[in-house]
């Protein structure tokens, strides 16, 4: 048996390093020529995915109770921070709603019928938990023709949206139809663990593999710009994936 407090604090741990080596390793390539930060470098999300772990981490702490009788509560961490982070996404990157709502449904989908046929109830096992992350990468990398964080925001959106609702609503649906007072249920309850939050960054993981590597396999290239400023000097740019 795993202890589950164990592994919550080391992936927290390993976390908080990576984003001090992601920093240290921008820090000492800004003059040498090297794009870590722009939109189409894959650093990006693994900066930005490696923040939100550690802030979703210290909010699973935390349960916020939405009803008393049956008792009903959502953890911070495992849903209301990964919502915020789609939120967000939605808002500054807008991703196109015909292809969303594609990925939306087929994940929650999937959800479902996967913990029907396991016998679960607002979670799967793994590996089954892996399968809702499947869809939303796909429909993610496929509708955007492979770039990078356009089908990173539909991964992730798609995989959080519909695990929420194949895997916590639909079951809490029918927890609230039968009515007993004395029963509680908290969604989220694994915090950054819980497959709500896990979903997003599996599909997120599977769509930026996907995208790297259909990039290696064709030999894209990316354009250069011009060098300007301090960066001027160490001549043409390049990302750290591409050959210089």
């Amino acid at each position: 048996m795993v202890d589950v407090s164990l592994l919550f604090g080391s992936i927290l741990f390993v976390d908080a390093i990576a984003i001090v080596v992601l920093l240290w390793i921008e820090h000492f390539t800004r003059f040498e020529g090297i794009v870590l930060w722009e939109e189409e470098s894959p650093v990006v999300p693994l900066f930005w995915g490696s923040v939100i772990v550690l802030l979703a981490g210290v909010l699973s702490l935390f349960d916020v109770p939405l009803s008393s009788r049956p008792s009903v509560s959502v953890n911070v961490g495992g849903v209301l921070a990964p919502l915020v982070v789609s939120g967000l996404i939605l808002w500054r990157h807008r991703p196109t709603l015909p292809t969303l709502s594609l990925a939306i449904v087929l994940t929650a989908t999937l959800a479902a019928v996967a913990a029907m046929l396991l016998g679960e109830r607002f979670f799967l096992p793994f590996p089954a938990a892996i399968l809702p992350s499947v869809p939303p990468a796909v429909v993610g990398v496929a509708a955007t023709r492979g770039k990078l964080m356009p089908s990173l925001d539909v991964a992730y959106v798609g995989a959080t949206l519909g695990t929420l609702v194949g895997l916590d609503l639909i079951p809490l649906a029918g927890f609230l139809g039968r009515g007993d007072p004395g029963s509680a249920v908290v969604l989220g309850a694994g915090g950054i663990l819980d497959l709500v939050f896990l979903s997003g960054v599996f599909a997120v993981v599977i769509a930026w593999t996907v995208v790297l590597v259909g990039r290696f396999i064709r030999g894209r290239r990316i354009p250069r710009p011009i060098p300007q400023g301090p960066e001027a000097e160490a001549g043409s740019r390049t990302f750290l994936w591409q050959r210089p």
